[in-house]
């Protein structure tokens, strides 16, 4: 349990991460204003769902899966 949560835990700060670099990446090629608008707002918010969905699903899957040992012998 411990193991998914750090995995899971994981891939919110690395889409915490992509979605930063985003919002810079932005900014730099749009601006302040618009690129700030666009990168929080629209682009950031959908990265932030995104990941987070898959970070719920990551950890609900590996909390739930058979230990390695029953999975090799069926």
């Amino acid at each position: 349990m411990f193991f998914s949560l750090a995995i899971s835990a994981a891939v919110v700060i690395l889409v915490n991460q992509m979605r930063v670099l985003a919002i810079v990446g932005l900014v730099n090629v749009m601006g302040i204003d618009e690129g700030y608008y666009w990168g929080h707002t629209l682009l950031g918010s959908m990265v932030s769902v995104l990941g987070g969905a898959i970070a719920l699903v990551l950890f609900v899957w590996l909390s739930t899966r058979k230990p390695r040992a029953e999975r090799e012998a069926a």
